[in-house]
């Protein structure tokens, strides 16, 4: 008895000239190079054949088979592939420079999880999350979450007094938020307003060298030494006096003589002492004025520079920051440092409060007045 084999399956294609030419179109449309036309007949296959022979990889910036699903209004709301490309089809993301495989459900990096970073002045086109960008126009450092541009919170003493806080968390894709902070304020005028600043200090640290040139010619040892002298002499007087009183016969005379000599050195005497209290009067002066000076100091806005936040006890609105480390500037406003282009509005900015101050001062006074009355 002789058996009969039984026929292979090739479900869902026909064992026939078209079912062979449809199984060459599935190979082809897994691998991602879509559905092509060929005639029934054996140049067909002959042609389905040839085209199988092609590397199972794809090159573009979306992946093989994937097929977005859109609403009435053309919107992206879900996606699939179809049909799943097969383990092993290798897809070269254009965007990235990225090789991916495909592994049961997915596309995977084929070298590993890194990230892509950009370097530049402009926003890179197309990210994916993850994704890094160093924007050389102010050297801030993104990350991209999937939706949006978020500043790296790398900075330590940006929005802290005490140096340990770090900074805010801000929006920088200009396409996607609308509302970001802009400043009117130019670098040419805050480097104008620094300059101006500068100037001041100068002209108060030449006040003070005055000031300590004029005490130093007071020579306090000096008026010591003449009061011993005229005491001395008052002294020599008076033995003078006593010697004329007992040696002389005309005591009369020599009485009156020594009257007249005392009445002169009484008269130098209270001169003397009407110049010692004028010169008290303007020891009291100038320490008036040191004390003055030294409030002044105290109240006048300082420009600090480093790499941290500024650690003096003196601190206080109005004082500018220079971050060595990220090349910015920030304010002290409210017991903190702010970036000013980003905590800051066109009115209330710091900034501009120390320009207007300057353009409406023309004396210290006049100046501390403006930035108390504006802080």
């Amino acid at each position: 008895m002789t058996a009969t084999p039984s026929k292979p399956n090739y479900a869902p294609f026909e064992p026939n000239l078209d079912g062979a030419i449809a199984a060459a179109n599935y190979l082809m449309t897994v691998q991602g190079y879509g559905i092509r036309d060929y005639p029934s007949n054996m140049a067909g296959l002959v042609a389905a054949i040839l085209n199988l022979n092609v590397g199972q990889s794809n090159v573009g910036i979306t992946t093989p088979q994937w097929a977005p699903i859109r609403d009435e209004d053309g919107n992206i709301t879900a996606d699939s592939f179809d049909p799943p490309p097969s383990n092993g089809t290798l897809w070269f993301d254009t965007r990235q420079g990225k090789l991916m495989v495909w592994v049961n459900d997915g596309f995977y990096q084929a070298n590993g999880t890194d990230r892509f970073s950009s370097v530049g002045e402009s926003i890179p086109e197309d990210p994916i999350e993850g994704q890094t960008w160093l924007d050389t126009d102010n050297y801030i450092y993104y990350i991209f979450d999937g939706n949006l541009w978020i500043e790296l919170a790398s900075m330590a003493g940006s929005s802290g007094g005490d140096g340990g806080g770090v900074s805010n968390v801000v929006i920088a894709d200009l396409q996607q938020q609308i509302d970001n902070i802009t400043l009117d304020v130019t670098p040419e005028e805050i480097v104008a307003l620094q300059t101006q600043i500068t100037n001041l200090s100068t002209d108060t640290t030449t006040q003070i060298g005055s000031l300590q040139t004029q005490i130093t010619e007071i020579d306090k040892d000096a008026i010591d030494a003449k009061l011993t002298e005229l005491e001395a002499l008052i002294a020599g007087q008076t033995t003078s006096i006593t010697t004329l009183e007992t040696t002389s016969t005309d005591h009369g005379t020599r009485l009156t003589a020594a009257e007249t000599s005392i009445s002169t050195n009484t008269s130098d005497i209270a001169t003397i002492n009407t110049d010692l209290t004028a010169l008290q009067t303007q020891v009291t002066d100038i320490d008036t004025l040191l004390g003055t000076t030294a409030s002044e100091l105290a109240s006048l806005r300082r420009i600090y520079y480093g790499d941290s936040a500024p650690t003096y006890s003196g601190v206080q609105n109005g004082d500018l920051w220079v971050d060595s480390t990220e090349l910015r500037l920030l304010v002290r406003s409210a017991g903190a440092w702010f970036n000013p282009d980003r905590n800051a509005s066109d009115d209330d900015s710091s900034e501009t409060l120390i320009i207007n101050a300057v353009n409406n001062s023309t004396t210290f006074d006049e100046f501390k007045t403006f930035i108390n009355a504006n802080t």
